[in-house]
């Protein structure tokens, strides 16, 4: 192994710390990539933590590539010689992003015993822990020596005292890089500046390295493939699946001797415990490959290793299950203090609120409804005794299917059919135009990727239907020090119940982008004297410890509670770009 860096007291200070800091960057480099960033990436603003290959087309992409490439490999020649550069693209929180990355470290794409690979991440602007920088623990490069990748999934690493004693927040001045192992423990905190936190990366290989794919064989043996770039691109759906492409054969076999990593064999890393951190016993590696988790990868474009750059791909699949075992660890939890009605805005008398949804939601006889998130059903059994509806109703939790089956068996309510679904997959799952009305209540913020679930929405709603959406979005004020508050505070219930409190503009954005028009965006209209005031939430944090608030003294409350409803137009509005959306409707009536 030569390494990456052509000083020695560089490559030194990169093998003992697994990261190393340069000026890297000139004001014109730095003016280059911020005069390419604004005219190609105008849709930054639509993620919480935006990645421009994964966004923008190819030909953008393979402009920004070219360019990035050229800049940094200018830039880097004095330090790393003629080692390659890979990849290029910009990583964004956008103002007031409440992205969190945990510690993690990235996929296994050479063979690290006998090579080396850095990622290079360069700021356009100061970064700190005040606008989403960079924190890690330096030389946790050294403590697991795993193969990472789509069937070797490499855990998040949650705080605790001692982890936290050991993290360093960067602060990186613009054009200053930091250049970091695969194998270092990384993360990065939220934006909650009013700027972008804008990130030009790119990925430098030492050379003559082949890139390789580790794929998990069975409990005792891990494949090793070589790809060539074309072939990983080509093949990237397989393998971020934790598949290998059809006809492709691992160049040799390996032991797997992957560690178990999580809080507290990291925590034994750094504290020099001697603890038990072999891989796990065959039923729990049976457990794991049932299920598989992919939480972070990179990787490259078509113009070097592959289109995209993944800096954090979660298994599509990870947060939705991982919401389902919340509301199964804690279903007695939430039958105790909410009974059958798990929602936090609402009357005293229940009735009162679900005869409110109702009429808001439109529901009328003879419809075929979604439920999305459907918790135990009482909202739909309450809706389909009002009228004679076709109810579908979705939920992640199996303790919630089942105890929905039971009320409804209880019940009047015999045209509901229950699903243990991920409602991100309804448009897998249900025929095209299936319903009138789609419903969220106080479930849509479990979504951590809402774009991609409105889409599956407008996909199976009937043209002419609409969703409704009731859940809490996240507050806002003119007062720079409150809306830092209001996102700690809104980061510790979207860690604490596995949610992501949206932001109301970027939802609207987001639906308009996809063709819904808005019928309305509103605080819930209720009479005071009716509210139960959220004294349930209290009693729920008090029971379970979850998201409890210690004192209120200087606290902020960080949430509105807004439904929405959006509809779905009847007709192309593509055929009328030229009229204003009420002449389309009119001409739409008049034709007829």
């Amino acid at each position: 192994m030569n390494g990456i860096f052509t000083d020695e007291a560089l490559q030194q200070k990169f093998n003992e710390e697994g990261y190393v800091i340069l000026d890297l960057l000139s004001d014109d480099h730095l003016e280059t990539l911020r005069k390419l960033f604004f005219e190609h990436i105008p849709d930054y603003k639509n993620e919480d933590l935006y990645e421009s290959s994964r966004n923008r087309p190819d030909e953008i992409n393979d402009l920004l590539n070219d360019r990035m490439q050229e800049i940094f490999k200018l830039a880097l020649h004095p330090y790393s010689g003629d080692n390659p550069i890979f990849g290029g693209t910009f990583l964004v929180k956008p103002a007031y992003s409440k992205n969190f990355l945990p510690l993690h470290q990235d996929w296994s794409i050479v063979e690290e015993d006998r090579y080396q690979t850095a990622f290079i991440w360069c700021p356009l602007q100061e970064t700190n822990s005040d606008n989403g920088g960079l924190f890690v623990v330096p030389g946790s490069h050294t403590f697991f020596n795993n193969r990472k990748s789509g069937s070797l999934p490499s855990p998040r690493v949650n705080f605790n005292e001692v982890i936290r004693s050991h993290t360093m927040n960067l602060t990186l001045k613009p054009g200053q890089a930091i250049i970091y192992s695969d194998n270092l423990f990384h993360g990065s905190g939220p934006n909650p500046s009013d700027n972008p936190r804008i990130i030009a990366t790119a990925r430098i290989v030492e050379k003559g390295a082949p890139l390789t794919y580790y794929q998990k064989q069975d409990d005792d043996k891990i494949g090793v493939y070589y790809f060539t770039k074309d072939n990983y691109l080509n093949g990237i759906k397989y393998l971020a699946k934790g598949e290998v492409p059809p006809g492709v054969k691992p160049a040799y076999y390996e032991d797997d001797h992957n560690q178990v990593i999580n809080e507290s064999t990291f925590t034994a890393k750094l504290t020099g415990q001697n603890i038990e951190t072999q891989r796990p016993e065959r039923s729990q590696q049976q457990q794991s490959m049932s299920n598989p988790v992919i939480n972070f990868f990179k990787t490259y474009t078509p113009a070097n290793i592959v289109r995209e750059i993944y800096y954090r791909l979660q298994s599509k699949d990870d947060h939705a299950q991982k919401v389902g075992e919340f509301y199964d660890r804690h279903h007695l939890d939430f039958m105790e203090v909410y009974g059958d009605l798990i929602q936090a805005f609402r009357t005293t008398d229940i009735e009162k609120i679900l005869d409110y949804e109702f009429e808001s939601i439109g529901l009328e006889d003879g419809m075929t409804v979604l439920d999305a998130g459907c918790g135990v059903c009482r909202p739909a059994i309450h809706f389909s005794q009002k009228a004679n509806l076709h109810i579908k109703a979705i939920s992640i939790s199996k303790s919630q299917i089942e105890h929905a089956n039971s009320l409804i068996a209880s019940s009047s309510a015999n045209q509901i059919e229950l699903f243990n679904e991920d409602y991100h997959q309804i448009d897998k799952v249900f025929h095209s135009g299936t319903f009138d009305r789609v419903y969220f209540l106080e479930s849509f913020g479990h979504s951590t990727q809402k774009k991609r679930l409105l889409q599956s929405v407008w996909n199976v709603l009937k043209s002419g239907g609409s969703v409704y959406i009731k859940d809490l979005f996240a507050r806002k004020t003119g007062n720079k020090a409150d809306q830092k508050a209001i996102y700690e505070e809104i980061n510790k219930i979207n860690n604490q119940y596995h949610y992501q409190v949206a932001e109301l503009s970027e939802i609207l954005d987001t639906a308009r982008e996809i063709g819904f028009v808005i019928e309305f965006a509103k605080t819930i209209d209720i009479r005071l004297e009716d509210f139960e005031n959220l004294t349930i939430s209290n009693k729920f944090q008090e029971l379970t410890g979850i998201y409890k608030i210690e004192s209120f003294e200087n606290y902020i409350f960080p949430v509105d509670f807004i439904e929405l409803k959006l509809y779905k137009p009847a007709f192309n509005i593509e055929e009328g770009k030229d009229r204003y959306f009420l002449q389309n409707l009119l001409l739409q009536n008049q034709s007829k």
